[in-house]
Formats: C-alpha cells, sequence, structure tokens
C-alpha cells in the first residue's frame, strides 16, 4: 500500500507496487544564500490541489541571522 510521508509517496509492501501513487506531489523550495555557501530548503507541497507549507520556522530562523532568501 502507499503511504503518505507529506513531501512524497512510499511503497509500504513486499512486492513491487502494480498501480501509481494516488496523486503526484510538488515540492516547491526557498533558496538560502550566505555570503560563503547556499543551500534549498523545501517551503510548500503541493498535493491534489493543496498547498501544505512546511519548514516555516527554519526559513524565518534563516532570516533572522541575516540570509538572502530566494523563493522559486
Amino acid at each position: 500500500m502507499w503511504q503518505d510521508m507529506g513531501l512524497y509517496w512510499a511503497w509500504r509492501g513486499l512486492d513491487k507496487p502494480k498501480i501509481q501513487p494516488p496523486t503526484e506531489k510538488r515540492i516547491e523550495y526557498a533558496k538560502i544564500i550566505y555570503p560563503t555557501t547556499q543551500q534549498a530548503l523545501a517551503v510548500s507541497v503541493f498535493d491534489n490541489g493543496i498547498e501544505k507549507e512546511i519548514n516555516r520556522d527554519e526559513l524565518n530562523w534563516h532570516r533572522k541571522q541575516g540570509a538572502n532568501i530566494i523563493h522559486g
């Protein structure tokens, strides 16, 4: 059976899945840029027409540390 893991669907069975996951998830990332490093952080998951915001506390923490945040 398929299990919803939030960011993706996971197959939980011994056999190879015979059907596709129930929906396709799309993840939106924010780019976090510091003077010497940069990283991407997942901030939204779109699943079956529903948007769920995630990792907002971590994104706000980086913003308070002076990071330049670029969405998209």
